[in-house]
């Protein structure tokens, strides 16, 4: 007559049962107001048709050299998960060496739950990733003369279309001049590096040789000088 304080008298249109589990066995009595009752052993099945919730980390906006991995982590109130193992996982990036981009995306991967309800993590896009190194132009020719003392600037640049250049140095700053200040073979060597981390260096050569003298000077413009007096004439 539900006089027990752990029983609840209701009616039968009032009747509710809260559940978590998907399957519930249950021992239901009912008493009529004549004082009969009668009780039986019921089984309740709980329908599941919600897929997984899966939350994934977003990447984080910065230029990375390597492969990234963003960890996400899966749950499921029903069924619960058919795999308890995928309750944290990570999806990677396979980004090609010598490559770069900043719209690289993840793999993906399906979680389902007990009875075959499934939610898919990744692809996750938008991972910054720069595998490639800076190029470097150097504009000399490599083997080239120069005269002793003489004013040659060292041109050169370095380029990057993924995370960008960091830095561009040489053994002489870009626009400042040559070291011709002895004989011999030079080397102009530049480094270069990304806002990655990736590097590249590049170098040329030149040849420090002697300048042209007065007296090799002088011979050849009276040579020149004998050239021309002797016209119409031939000499």
């Amino acid at each position: 007559m539900c006089e027990n304080t752990e029983e609840i008298c209701v009616s039968p249109s009032d009747f509710r049962l809260k559940v978590s589990k998907m399957s519930h066995s249950v021992r239901l009595t009912v008493d009529d107001r004549r004082g009969a009752s009668a009780d039986d052993d019921i089984t309740v099945r709980v329908v599941d048709s919600i897929s997984p919730t899966i939350i994934c980390d977003d990447p984080n906006g910065s230029w990375q050299s390597a492969d990234v991995q963003l960890t996400c982590r899966a749950s499921d109130g029903g069924s619960g998960l058919a795999d308890p193992g995928l309750e944290a996982f990570v999806l990677w990036t396979d980004t090609p060496s010598g490559t770069e981009s900043d719209n690289v995306s993840t793999g993906s991967r399906d979680v389902c739950d007990g009875v075959g309800n499934c939610a898919t993590a990744g692809p996750i896009g938008g991972n910054r990733i720069d595998k490639k190194a800076p190029t470097i132009s150097i504009n000399i020719s490599d083997g080239v003369g120069y005269s002793f003392g003489q004013m040659v600037a060292a041109e050169y640049s370095c380029g990057d279309s993924g995370s960008g250049v960091a830095s561009c140095v040489g053994t002489v700053p870009s626009g400042e001049s040559l070291d011709t200040s002895s004989l011999g073979v030079r080397t102009l060597s530049v480094t270069a590096i990304d806002h990655a981390g990736n590097n590249s260096s590049d170098s040329v050569t030149y040849r420090v040789v002697p300048a042209p003298t007065m007296s090799t000077v002088s011979v050849s413009a009276a040579a020149a000088q004998s050239r021309w007096a002797c016209r119409p004439t031939p000499c």
